[in-house]
């Protein structure tokens, strides 16, 4: 390496290092972030509070830099949080993490079990990687700390369908286990690495499917393992499971819109973040031609690599014709992706309508000016989960139907069946809600006070054409409306906006939407829906598309029974 480039990679360093270094408080020897505020910690609203893992997370940076000036403070802050570590036996968390010190501090706990495996991981890489920047004396600490937490970790009942927790379950046990030459540990991290090994392979994608946030974690940590275990017959598995991770995200790429298609089991933006486009690009060869914010990789991850392997690189060159995805989960969820050089469209055949949901997603334009069509179901503002989303996808086509899950909390799926009793819960300005974003322009285009007939919207030269072949929901009737703001322009299907009459969530008899989609060039209009109406259910028809759809409220084991054909 010439002096030049040392003088380069310094200076990246220096930078990259510059925004942890501006929010560290040498008092407490953490970082503050700025916080969104929940439960007991409301009050700090507006003020910032200092993470637990954004702090070890900097610690393993100021390592990675080979500059021995700051390994002190990187190994103050270790020591902090190891510190802050629930050690009282007895107690339902011990192992664990706070999130945040001001936790620590009064004394109350808003516990995410994955804390565990968060820290563990960074602790472990700095023992592997960093342990002669430590202290030798500390070295048993540290040792100590990740043994807690691996107790706390191993006593967690995890589903096989949480992908990046097991993978990161896997690393911690398995990893730890060879560091430390525990045979039983080994044992154990081999035979969940086996077992997730056989669950994933067979159903030819993760779990946690086609998620541009978790995707990602999933393919650091697989990378992490790559890097780290040493025995040979797991280090096959593992590339089994990491060549499909970078199948799965070089399938679903967009070139045409540099986006990641939907469907989206998980996924905190619309458009694909900056940092996400920039390890793709980074990990990919010149072959790859599309801009990227930065190409060096965070400062914590100096030492990881997660190179895309060769032969999968043509999917994220060039998009000459049509593309179709099919891929279905164990459970029997299917995900359906329809790529094409002007537009990519993706459903899924159920799902609830939690905000990190994509149900039904379509991307186009370009990748400086990307846009996309999002489906959503909203209570007020808010995204409502207990709506349920079914479907049925043929290339260009999605037959929809949305009916309401009686047993899927309205925020928030994964709180637990009657968390919040739905006969107390009352429901008002209920909106079906077609989403365009991004660099979307939509013309102008006048809606049907007949919701049935049909409505095509057009931007630049793609053609998006709806259909509500039926819709009752409640004792209100039903309208359209669009209003845009500064990033969005929607289209609403009102469902139960009298603000006079709000109803109870149990009282709602009826509740159910047909919706049918088309994207396509050309300014044909949209063939005509059939319907048969039953007494508990509808059937819906068409062109080769059919769906069954209950009309009233149903858990959602129910709700997902009836036929679905292509």
């Amino acid at each position: 390496m010439d002096r030049n480039h040392q003088l380069d990679l310094f200076g990246r360093q220096i930078y990259a290092l510059a925004s942890f270094n501006n929010r560290y408080n040498p008092l407490l020897k953490l970082i503050s972030i700025s916080y969104t505020p929940h439960s007991f910690l409301k009050g700090m609203r507006g003020w910032p509070v200092h993470s637990t893992r954004d702090s070890l997370r900097y610690a393993v940076a100021l390592f990675c830099s080979e500059d021995h000036r700051w390994y002190s403070r990187a190994t103050e802050i270790v020591r902090k949080i190891i510190s802050l570590q629930i050690g009282k036996c007895g107690h339902k968390h011990y192992g664990n993490w706070p999130k945040y010190w001001e936790e620590h501090l009064v004394g109350i706990y808003r516990i995410d079990e994955n804390w565990a495996n968060f820290i563990s991981t960074y602790l472990i890489e700095i023992l592997i990687l960093h342990r002669n920047k430590l202290p030798t004396d500390f070295h048993r600490k540290v040792e100590n700390s990740i043994q807690k937490s691996i107790r706390y970790i191993q006593n967690r009942e995890l589903s096989l369908d949480y992908t990046n927790i097991i993978v990161s379950t896997i690393y911690v046990i398995l990893v730890f286990g060879e560091y430390m030459e525990d045979e039983a540990l080994i044992s154990d991290g081999v035979s969940l690495l086996s077992t997730f090994h056989s669950h994933t392979i067979h159903q030819q994608s993760f779990s946690e499917y086609n998620s541009p946030n978790y995707q990602v974690v999933t393919l650091k940590n697989l990378a992490r393992l790559r890097r780290d275990v040493k025995d040979s017959n797991a280090q096959k598995l593992i590339c089994d499971l990491y060549y499909l991770a970078w199948q799965n995200i070089a399938e679903n790429f967009h070139p045409p819109t540099a986006q990641w298609s939907g469907s989206h089991t998980r996924s905190y933006s619309t458009l694909l973040k900056p940092e996400v486009l920039a390890l793709l690009k980074r990990s990919t060869t010149e072959s790859v031609q599309f801009s990227a914010s930065s190409l060096h990789p965070p400062p914590d991850e100096r030492f990881l690599t997660y190179d895309c392997p060769s032969d999968l690189e043509h999917l994220f060159q060039k998009l000459d014709k049509p593309r179709r995805i099919i891929r279905t989960l164990s459970c029997g969820q299917r995900f359906t992706t329809f790529l094409t050089p002007e537009f990519s469209l993706g459903s899924v055949t159920w799902s609830d309508f939690w905000h990190q949901r994509n149900v039904l997603i379509a991307y186009w334009g370009t990748p400086q000016r990307p846009c996309y069509l999002r489906l959503r179901f909203l209570h007020g503002e808010q995204d409502f989960s207990a709506a349920y989303f079914r479907s049925v996808q043929k290339d260009n086509k999605i037959l929809a139907g949305i009916s309401l899950a009686t047993d899927i909390d309205i925020k928030n799926p994964y709180q637990g069946e009657h968390k919040i009793s739905q006969k107390k819960i009352l429901v008002k300005d209920l909106r079906l809600r077609f989403e365009f974003g991004g660099f979307a322009e939509i013309q102008q285009c006048k809606l049907p006070e007949d919701c049935s007939l049909p409505i095509i919207l057009k931007s630049e030269n793609i053609r998006f054409k709806l259909r509500i072949p039926y819709v009752r929901f409640g004792s209100n009737g039903v309208q359209w409306e669009r209003h845009t703001t500064q990033s969005t322009t929607c289209l609403d299907l009102l469902l139960n906006n009298s603000t006079n009459s709000p109803a109870l969530f149990s009282e709602i008899t009826e509740a159910v939407i047909g919706a049918a989609v088309e994207i396509s060039q050309d300014d044909q209009d949209i063939a005509d829906v059939s319907i048969e109406d039953r007494e508990s259910s509808l059937e819906m028809k068409w062109e080769e598309l059919a769906l069954g759809i209950w009309k009233k409220p149903a858990p959602r084991a129910i709700l997902q029974t009836l036929k679905v054909d292509i």
